[in-house]
């Protein structure tokens, strides 16, 4: 088959629109490059267009809607007024294996004049190139250089968030050393003592984040299948989270779900979503905010709704949450500490356990994380509820010392 002979089906046959000369002059032009109307219709196409467009098919019918308008124009104002354009327009098409493929092509369209014109308009010649690869590497280079800026920053938070502890331990602990020429008492000394136990926790938790997320990038870890009581570890998450809800001045509700039954998984695991993304969301509130769990049951699987009303995110920063070096700007800037690791821990450890993560936010007005699991391999028995209060509230004793959170539990409002 000639390539004079590449015509759109149902379109009328090239030699209606151009002479045998012309076809010629056409066709030994190199690369693709294929011949349409003011209109947009496709006349004529050579071999190499049509390797790239697929056999028989129109160019302008086949690619993705959005770019249609701009090819058209594009098409009409190269054979109206013979002025150059060029577009880049992504193409569905079916590949050697029959399996469609996206390609990315570049259309330089150019004004052909006809030595005898049949239609009153003149023709756009356009030149095909396949920037698929090229926009590939592109994209890969542009995320190779945001992973790059997102791993320096990073690094540059986290050698502040272990330098504070480590120099809080090592300050103190010399003060109670004696090496400084200042007397303690010991109520100075208990209070020293205190800090640097402090210090070496957050130092603990920071080192234990970074280790946690290094071996689930490396996935050296699995995970466990054992029966949970899902609402029991909500609600055991929660008064773990008591204190430092009460010290941000913020509400904790527990929505109750009855005759849950029991989730097959890894409680250490869920336990580490569970916390990671309350902490998160107690963190990121304001003063006198409220954060609300809930638990629904669907049809083969659970969801997991933890919900906030405080500072939100904007949709670019919640495009690269879960991401290894990712951490937002506020985390960067240091208004609310932390490494910024939370996150993507937790988005591994749910892939880990076979679900899924959404997250929904409006900057000032809140986040909400929804956690879907599976069942597991086995659903035994309805679990019965344990308790008689749909909610935990913490606003009746914000003035308590923290002690007493610990000591007493029905202050809180979940009785035992």
């Amino acid at each position: 088959m000639n390539s004079s002979d590449h015509v759109v089906a149902g379109e009328p046959a090239v030699h209606d629109f151009l002479t045998t000369a012309e076809i010629n002059l056409l066709s030994s032009i190199p690369g693709a490059v294929a011949l349409f109307t003011a209109n947009g219709i496709q006349v004529w196409s050579n071999d190499d267009a049509q390797s790239l467009i697929g056999s028989k098919v129109d160019l302008v019918e086949s690619m993705h809607p959005t770019h249609k308008v701009e090819t058209l124009h594009a098409l009409s104002t190269a054979a109206l007024e013979q002025i150059g354009k060029e577009v880049t327009i992504k193409l569905q098409r079916a590949n050697a294996s029959g399996e469609m493929e996206s390609r990315t092509l570049t259309l330089n369209c150019k004004g052909f004049k006809a030595s005898e014109k049949i239609l009153p308009d003149d023709f756009a010649l356009v030149t095909i190139a396949d920037v698929t690869a090229h926009n590939e590497l592109a994209t890969q280079l542009a995320e190779a250089k945001q992973e790059n800026e997102d791993k320096n920053r990073f690094f540059s938070s986290m050698s502040h968030e272990l330098r504070t502890p480590l120099n809080a331990i090592i300050g103190f602990s010399e003060l109670l050393e004696g090496k400084a020429p200042i007397q303690l008492n010991d109520e100075k000394r208990l209070e020293y003592a205190s800090l640097i136990n402090g210090s070496a926790n957050h130092l603990l938790g920071l080192i234990n984040d970074i280790l946690d997320l290094s071996r689930l990038d490396a996935g050296k870890n699995e995970a466990l299948q054992e029966p949970l009581d899902l609402q029991a570890s909500l609600q055991n998450t929660v008064r773990s989270m008591m204190p430092i809800a009460m010290r941000k001045g913020v509400d904790l509700i527990v929505e109750d779900t009855p005759d849950l039954p029991r989730l097959n998984s890894d409680k250490r695991a869920l336990t580490q979503i569970l916390t990671n993304v309350l902490s998160n969301a107690i963190k990121f509130s304001h003063e006198n905010g409220v954060v609300r769990a809930k638990v629904i049951r669907l049809r083969n699987r659970v969801k997991i709704i933890i919900t906030d009303q405080g500072i939100g995110m904007d949709t670019e920063t919640q495009s690269k949450l879960g991401g290894l070096f990712y951490q937002s700007g506020d985390v960067i800037r240091g208004d609310y500490g932390g490494s910024g690791l939370g996150l993507s821990i937790v988005y591994k450890l749910i892939e880990l356990l076979g679900g899924k993560i959404a997250i929904s936010s409006t900057p000032g007005e809140g986040t909400t994380v929804s956690i879907m699991l599976p069942f597991g391999v086995e659903q035994a028995s309805p679990v019965p509820s344990t308790s008689n209060d749909d909610v935990v509230y913490l606003s009746g004793v914000r003035d308590q010392q923290q002690t007493q959170f610990a000591q007493t539990s029905t202050c809180l409002g979940v009785k035992q």
